[in-house]
């Protein structure tokens, strides 16, 4: 079967109208909602910095977490334009001579609460140390650290 110039040309017309045109609408689309990601919470993300702190190595006066159930303050600041109105907290926990996280696999924090520009929010938590690291650690005192996973602003 040989083809010619109008088959040739049918063939092209559909290849270009069924498979470039909805490629190039797909990549516009994603690159729209990229672009809209950005405009309503990327750039005001980068000013959420997060903390997780050991209390118990504060004299008891001077401690947030002054209960010894829930030693070590988790906490957020808003320094961004905009309301945060929910935030999850990733939380990991390392010892001297241990490069691994040594807490619970996902010790997460999540706070649902509207915390204005400018404002800071945190609270107290108890997070478990992995069987296996338990006796790695022993007295040494963990270093923590927060790592800020999502944040949703108001609209």
């Amino acid at each position: 079967m040989e083809l010619s110039g109008k088959s040739l040309a049918l063939l092209a017309k559909i290849l270009v109208t069924g498979i470039v045109a909805p490629a190039i609408l797909i990549g516009a689309g994603g690159m729209a909602y990229r672009g809209y990601g950005w405009l309503t919470h990327g750039r005001y993300a980068k000013y959420i910095s997060a903390a997780a702190t050991d209390e118990r190595q504060y004299p008891l006066a001077n401690r947030l977490c002054k209960e010894a159930q829930a030693p070590i303050y988790v906490g957020f600041a808003n320094e961004s334009s905009r309301t945060v109105t929910h935030i999850e907290i990733l939380v990991e926990a390392q010892v001297p001579g241990v490069e691994s996280n040594i807490l619970d696999y996902l010790s997460t924090v999540a706070f649902g609460r509207a915390v204005s520009p400018g404002e800071h929010y945190g609270s107290c938590h108890k997070f478990e140390i992995r069987g296996t690291f338990l006796p790695t650690v022993g007295t040494l005192q963990p270093a923590y650290r927060a790592i800020v996973l999502s944040v949703t602003f108001a609209q």
